[in-house]
């Protein structure tokens, strides 16, 4: 979705992507208060830090967004190596 707003200039894609990043930080939430649910069993504490990577990609997923909503919405033409390069990141 952000491939496809940044290379067709798609503002219904990258509000698709907004709502995932923003359920993404729920689910986040909800598992860890399941996690803290469930202290009693021992092998809970190697997941305990599976909510927190969740909360950083959707930071990452944030700033991707972010600086490609400016790209769309000012309408920001990009070097051909530029937009090379930004199709490789999104690819990979």
């Amino acid at each position: 979705m952000l491939y496809e707003g940044f290379k067709k200039h798609n503002l219904d894609s990258l509000g698709k992507v907004k709502e995932l990043e923003k359920n993404l930080y729920k689910d986040s939430e909800r598992l860890l208060k399941s996690l803290l649910d469930e202290k009693a069993e021992d092998d809970i504490k190697y997941f305990i830090p599976v909510p927190e990577h969740f909360n950083r990609i959707g930071n990452g997923l944030r700033k991707m967004l972010n600086a490609i909503d400016k790209k769309v919405t000012g309408d920001i033409l990009f070097s051909d190596k530029s937009v090379t390069e930004t199709y490789k990141l999104l690819e990979e």
